[in-house]
């Protein structure tokens, strides 16, 4: 009984800072070096709180956590997006199309491209769909 309450406990308090927004199945593509190395169905769990957002992918027994924070810029009246951490590393938002090829241009990112994360040391490039 004492596991059961201490698991609810767990349960409360990690709900209590976010606010999960959607889980879907998804495909996941991981990249080396611009080759696609890995392709599987994932678990894309998103959500919001306490000043950010955030995106967890469970691949297989990999998860990947992508965390980014929401600031309020006095000197423009305006919140700003900082940039994303992949598993607490430095990273970078990008896209690809159905092709495999980096989209440049950000305008022509649509809803079938692929939705990808890499860390700045570039060990962990990660992409959703």
């Amino acid at each position: 009984m004492k596991y059961l309450i201490l698991l609810g406990g767990l349960i409360s308090t990690t709900f209590s800072y976010s606010a999960p927004m959607s889980e879907e199945l998804s495909i996941c593509y991981n990249f080396n070096s611009d080759k696609l190395v890995k392709k599987s169905s994932c678990i894309v769990h998103s959500g919001y709180g306490a000043g950010g957002s955030y995106v967890a992918i469970e691949q297989g027994r990999h998860t990947y956590n992508i965390e980014t924070e929401i600031t309020y810029n006095e000197q423009t009246d305006d919140s700003e997006e900082s940039e994303p951490t992949l598993n607490d590393l430095p990273a970078k938002f990008y896209a690809r199309d159905l092709f495999y090829k980096k989209i440049e241009d950000h305008s022509l990112i649509t809803d079938d491209s692929l939705r990808c994360y890499q860390t700045k040391n570039k060990k962990i490039d990660i992409c959703y769909k």
